[in-house]
């Protein structure tokens, strides 16, 4: 296994002191964002755990990639080709709605994900 630049196994470059944080006003937010529902006792834990990762991501910038070359697929002999554009019949509406249980009218019912509150699921 070659090493490519690397040294020593990844640590965070920022010392502990100087890990980055979240308020807590940031970490709701990201929360809401993710769809997670974090009791207000554990946004410190969560907080922390999350400073964490955020730095070990900071240690990646110190990592050394001048010599590695740009990948662009695993395969050496492989050639991208791509299919020509050419119309094709689509999926009849019916066909498409049979197997959905969360059907109105000739539309797929599906939950809310941007905007307002979560809505119940019925």
């Amino acid at each position: 296994m070659h090493n490519r630049g690397m040294s020593a196994p990844l640590e965070p470059s920022t010392p502990p002191s100087a890990t980055p944080s979240l308020s807590a006003e940031e970490l709701q937010h990201l929360a809401l964002l993710a769809r997670l529902d974090i009791p207000a006792e554990q946004l410190p834990a969560y907080s922390a755990q999350l400073g964490q990762i955020l730095a070990l991501f900071e240690g990646l910038r110190s990592v050394d990639t001048n010599d590695i070359g740009t990948v662009f697929a695993s395969y050496s002999d492989l050639t991208l080709t791509p299919r020509p554009d050419d119309p094709i019949a689509s999926l009849d509406r019916d066909a498409a709605l049979a197997s959905s249980s969360r059907r109105t009218a000739d539309y797929l019912t599906v939950p809310r994900v941007l905007g307002g509150a979560p809505q119940e699921e019925s």
